[in-house]
């Protein structure tokens, strides 16, 4: 149950990035994945 709604909140997060960014799928889901590592899944710092 607790993962399933981790993967809820990753996708409603995703979805989100997706409208406010709108960058490649690969690039945004990348960084997020790169940095739920440290525990930020933050938006990307280092796009222009």
């Amino acid at each position: 149950m607790a993962k399933t709604a981790a993967a809820a909140t990753r996708s409603r997060k995703i979805s989100g990035l997706k409208r406010k960014y709108k960058y490649r799928t690969d690039a945004y889901l990348s960084t997020i994945r790169r940095g739920s590592q440290d525990g930020r899944g933050e938006e990307p710092a280092n796009y222009t």
